[in-house]
């Protein structure tokens, strides 16, 4: 009963994380985006507080609570001033869903769950791939296959997600999932799926997840004789790919990748973002932040309108105080200081049960990941995905 009972909870997981989103891009449906993932939980919930005894281990308890703590005080602010005057939006079951993922994990660290992260990584990787395929031949072909209006003139490859910087941090998170699990691959598996994750990114092209997938890359088991073969391969397959997009470029979602690849060359060579100014005001207005640490006291209260924070700000502040392109400074600008120490207790408390050599790589992926789309706010796989990265068992429900 209680191992049919896990498989029941990882089947509904499942069927939350993957197919929802697949359904909602094609319904382009808020009720399939937020609404039947929140019923699917409520129900797997239901049968977990009612058939098993939860029992948290003092190593967990920190976390659980900073996490309910957390969690209330931003829907406690949220209510106050819910967005739109909608109380039930993707923002506020996200913190819902970031306290569930927390109990899910913890409740689950006794059950070998190791295959199901592995397969759940290849499942998501096909299901992009798939979305994506058909993505191309609706812009170079006209078939009937859905793409995002809003960005459908800028050919942009977005997969299930909204933008392609949301599937690009979520690629990351990802990334890291399986960086957790890659021990278990066999190691021509785990180059091929890292290869695969490299195509994903290049055809996302978010140049700051690009140069974060090879500082991973780098960095994960240090400098050896294997990394210096890896990255050779990995270069001649990133020289092969340029080379097939600078030969296809004249094809408009192709020169789409060709110039965005070239401002990384431009940055890696001459150190220039000239080509694009959106990275020059983004580093500008976390600068702008950390000068006004001390002005957050009990931030704005009322999401995505953070303009009382923008006094001083050399650039046009319409966008980037609305969209701040940074989980943390977002969650300062709305919630204030009590927001920022809880969301940074946290993050701190659920890295640290990550091995010691990926702690700093875990810490740095989330950093950037999270500032890559306007806001990961309503991102639920965004989230659970970390919340699984960081919470990886062994056979015994060890951490690994």
């Amino acid at each position: 009963m209680l191992i049919n009972l896990r498989k029941m909870i990882y089947f509904s997981l499942f069927f939350v994380l993957v197919f929802t989103t697949v359904i909602a891009y094609f319904t382009q449906s808020g009720i399939f985006s937020f609404l039947f993932p929140t019923i699917i939980t409520i129900i797997v919930l239901v049968f977990l507080i009612y058939t098993v005894k939860l029992n948290f281990s003092q190593k967990y308890l920190a976390l659980f609570l900073i996490s309910l703590v957390f969690s209330i005080y931003c829907l406690l602010v949220y209510v106050l001033n819910p967005y739109n005057s909608e109380y039930i939006t993707a923002q506020s079951l996200f913190f819902i869903y970031l306290l569930v993922s927390i109990v899910f994990f913890i409740y689950l660290k006794d059950f070998n769950n190791i295959n199901f992260k592995k397969y759940f990584v290849i499942i998501f990787l096909i299901i992009q791939y798939l979305i994506i395929f058909g993505q191309v031949l609706n812009y170079n072909f006209g078939l009937p296959f859905p793409v995002r209006e809003a960005y459908e003139e800028y050919f942009m490859l977005t997969g299930t997600f909204t933008n392609s910087n949301d599937l690009a941090a979520t690629l990351l998170m990802f990334f890291l999932l399986f960086l957790s699990v890659e021990k278990t691959f066999k190691p021509k598996y785990s180059n091929l799926i890292i290869i695969i994750f490299l195509l994903l990114f290049f055809m996302a092209m978010s140049r700051s997840a690009i140069i974060v997938f090879f500082i991973i890359l780098l960095f994960k088991d240090g400098f050896n004789f294997k990394l210096i073969i890896h990255l050779l391969i990995f270069g001649l397959v990133l020289y092969f790919l340029y080379y097939i997009v600078d030969y296809f470029s004249y094809i408009d979602v192709i020169n789409r990748i060709y110039i965005r690849f070239n401002t990384i060359i431009d940055m890696i060579t001459i150190g220039s973002t000239n080509n694009d100014g959106s990275m020059q005001i983004r580093s500008q207005s976390y600068i702008h932040f950390f000068n006004n640490l001390d002005k957050l006291y009990f931030g704005s209260g009322e999401l995505y309108n953070y303009f009382k924070f923008s006094t001083g700000f050399e650039n046009d502040p319409t966008l980037i105080f609305k969209n701040t392109h940074s989980y943390f400074i977002e969650i300062s600008y709305w919630t204030g200081w009590m927001g920022l120490i809880l969301s940074v207790i946290w993050l701190l408390l659920l890295t640290s049960l990550v091995q010691k050599k990926h702690f700093s790589i875990f810490i740095f992926t989330f950093l950037v990941a999270s500032s890559i789309p306007s806001s990961i706010l309503g991102n639920f796989l965004f989230i659970m995905v970390f919340i699984m990265s960081c919470l990886i068992y062994d056979n015994k429900g060890k951490l690994r």
